[in-house]
Formats: structure tokens, C-alpha cells, sequence
């Protein structure tokens, strides 16, 4: 067992009791995953209600010279400021870009797409499509982290923080079937736990962090 799950197994007995067998299960039995046209790492970072601190202090960990393109989803309602750019461009070197149609992405850089809406990523292209009116639940960090599956294979790397909801759930599965790593806040940590729980209850996350503990395993995943 990893030692950073002991952490979420009290929460895990709370939520889902016959989960707790489930984050001992091994990737021995899986298919190999499909090879990557990235020669650089695709990180995806979603959030929701209480993730606006986790994402500051992973985002101001990063190293200056990280090799790798984040894209950030973040639930937000849709009469909030938005001012999520300034807020993470004031704690980062890294550029930070704001995707309203599409955009070629880069590593080293951070994208955010517009809030509430789907993104695709697709050939080095992010682009950003409608969300049907009247949608619910929210899925767009599922729609981003099935494309950076899709798209980085081993290379991909998602992060589920703070929320409410289940949105992620899917897309980390296919982020790990593809054989990418799958990062999961502590749910000890998480200001709204239910999105961590949700996805420690269904998958098989990789690592259950404290905040300021996944900037440091992502740079070393993606190589610094």
C-alpha cells in the first residue's frame, strides 16, 4: 500500500467501507498503454468549490523551467469574476494563458480554458467547445482528462482537488488505463472533500497528496 493513502482511509471507511481493498489493487493485469506523439508531459489540473488554494500552491511550485503543458479546469459559477488568470499568473514564472476558442499549446505554459465549457485537445490544438444549455452535472474535467488520455498516453497526469461533485471520476480512469499517473488531494486537506473521495472510491489513484506535495511529484514525473 502507499504510504500517502493512509491519510484518506479513515474517509474512505466513512464513504465506501468495501473501497478500502480497492486502493491496494495493482496495475500488473493492465494493457500496455498506446504510445504518445508528445514529446513533453500533458498535466491537467481540475478543481471545484475550495480549490482555488490547492491550485496557488501547486501552481507556485512548479519549477521555471517545467517541461510539461497545464491545463486547468475549474468549476466556478457562472457569475463569478474572472479572475483566476491574474490570481495564478501573480504566484508562477510560467505564462499563463486564457483558451476561449482554441489555441496550440506549449509546455511550459498554463491554459485556462473558458469556464464551464468542454474542452478537446487534439494534435498540440486545445480547443474549447459549448457546453449544451442546461447540462448537469458539470463534466468538463472529465472531457479534459479523457483527452490528455487520449492524446498523452503515459505522458498524461491528472490531478483531482477540492469539490463537490463527481466530475473527474471518468476522466481519471482513462488517464490510468492510457498509463498515465492519477493525483488525488487528500481528502483530510480538501476544504470540500467529496470530489477527492469520490475518486479514491472509484478508482485507483496513484497518490493521495497534501497540496503542497503535488507540484514536487509532478515536476519529478515530468522530470525535474
Amino acid at each position: 500500500m502507499h504510504p500517502e493513502r493512509i491519510s484518506a482511509q479513515f474517509f474512505l471507511y466513512l464513504y465506501k467501507p468495501n473501497a478500502l481493498a480497492h486502493t491496494t489493487l495493482t496495475t500488473a493485469a493492465k494493457a500496455a498503454p498506446p504510445d504518445s506523439g508528445y514529446d513533453y508531459h500533458l498535466v491537467g489540473l481540475g478543481s471545484s468549490t475550495g480549490g482555488l488554494q490547492p491550485l496557488m500552491t501547486i501552481i507556485s511550485g512548479l519549477p521555471s523551467n517545467f517541461r510539461a503543458a497545464v491545463i486547468v479546469v475549474h468549476h466556478a459559477p457562472e457569475d463569478a469574476p474572472d479572475e483566476l488568470a491574474q490570481i495564478l499568473q501573480a504566484v508562477t514564472a510560467l505564462p499563463v494563458v486564457e483558451v476561449e476558442t482554441a489555441r496550440r499549446i506549449l509546455p511550459g505554459h498554463i491554459y485556462l480554458p473558458a469556464f464551464g465549457k468542454p474542452v478537446r485537445l487534439l494534435d498540440h490544438i486545445l480547443t474549447v467547445g459549448e457546453r449544451p444549455a442546461g447540462q448537469k452535472p458539470n463534466r468538463t474535467i472529465d472531457s479534459c482528462f479523457r483527452s490528455l488520455a487520449r492524446e498523452g498516453g503515459e505522458k498524461s497526469i491528472c490531478v483531482i482537488l477540492s469539490g463537490s461533485g463527481y466530475d473527474g471520476v471518468e476522466g481519471a480512469k482513462a488517464v490510468e488505463s492510457n498509463g498515465g499517473l492519477v493525483i488525488v488531494q487528500d481528502p483530510a486537506t480538501a476544504k470540500f472533500p467529496l470530489m477527492p473521495i469520490a475518486l479514491i472510491a472509484n478508482d485507483d489513484p496513484s497518490y493521495i497528496l497534501e497540496p503542497q506535495l503535488i507540484s514536487d511529484r509532478i515536476a519529478r514525473q515530468v522530470g525535474h
